[in-house]
């Protein structure tokens, strides 16, 4: 019974820091680059890098022990020269 129970928590905790995760990786480049640094996100502590101009390293760890990562990933974030102007693949301006 014990073992089900801390496979039960286990698993909550894996599913709220997928969910932590996924929602700074929709982030834009720009927010991205406010976050970088490790700041506490609820029971989790958020580590942003940008070891690339256009890739950043996310990682989610426990808030309990900062050191043990839960969930990492890595995510591009192409940036646009202020002089370019965005285009739809058919070559019309996005507005």
């Amino acid at each position: 019974m014990r073992s089900q129970a801390e496979s039960a928590r286990a698993e909550r905790v894996l599913d709220e820091a997928d969910r932590v995760l996924s929602a700074f990786a929709l982030l834009a480049a720009d927010d991205l680059d406010r976050r970088l640094g490790s700041h506490p996100v609820g029971e989790f502590v958020v580590d942003v890098q940008r070891p690339r101009r256009s890739l950043y390293r996310i990682a989610v760890a426990d808030g309990d022990a900062p050191g043990r990562m839960l969930l990492v990933t890595g995510c591009g974030s192409p940036r646009r020269r202020r002089d370019e102007t965005a285009r739809w693949s058919d070559g019309r301006e996005c507005r």
